[in-house]
């Protein structure tokens, strides 16, 4: 006797599958893949393994772009981050060109060779953009380090420094800054604020 004719697919169950592949359609795939499952309990239609990988697929796919896309932004932030990404207590190297005397930083170990360390990061607001090219780095830095950096400054072993990203000599509302410290004379320095000698 010849076998039983096995059953057909289920088409919904398939269909899911194949829209999981377009991924903007994962939502349908999942809408789909449940019905297929269904479709697909009583052996009647078979296809319920692509009903089920287009439902944990039409879930996961979501969660995997929305992961990648923020991973992505975080790099591309990064990448487009003139300052390198560094943060208060970071150590950095500080390049000015020349003929425009913009500057760029770039960060690096504290425990290498390095120009400053960072005490501050901030954007300036409205108030210190009328006072950003008339008034000292220490009276503009000093009210927004930590009492461990005021300290050391007290020892004046180190000389503050601002760092404008932007037109130097154009701030703006929102421009971001680095208050930075050295040692007095411009050596360079090879452990972080307080440790260094």
């Amino acid at each position: 006797m010849p076998p039983p004719p096995r059953p057909p697919y289920d088409e919904r169950s398939v269909a899911a599958l194949l829209l999981l592949g377009t991924v903007i359609a994962a939502p349908v795939s999942v809408g789909l893949g449940v019905l297929g499952i269904r479709a697909t309990r009583g052996g009647e239609r078979r296809g319920r393994w692509c009903a089920v990988l287009a439902v944990v697929g039409g879930l996961l796919v979501p969660l995997v772009l929305g992961v990648g896309a923020l991973l992505l932004r975080g790099t591309e932030e990064r990448a487009s981050d003139r300052l390198d990404g560094v943060a208060t207590g970071d150590c950095v190297n500080v390049r000015v060109d020349d003929e425009t005397f913009a500057a760029t930083v770039i960060g690096t170990s504290c425990t290498d060779s390095h120009d400053a360390e960072v005490l501050h990061r901030g954007e300036l607001d409205v108030f210190q953009v009328g006072d950003f090219l008339d008034v000292p780095a220490d009276r503009l830095c000093r009210p927004l380090i930590s009492e461990r950096y005021r300290t050391e400054l007290s020892t004046r072993r180190y000389v503050l420094t601002v760092i404008l990203v932007g037109k130097p000599w154009e701030p703006a509302e929102e421009d971001e800054f680095l208050c930075l410290a050295g040692f007095v004379g411009g050596e360079q320095m090879s452990a972080p604020i307080g440790l260094a000698t």
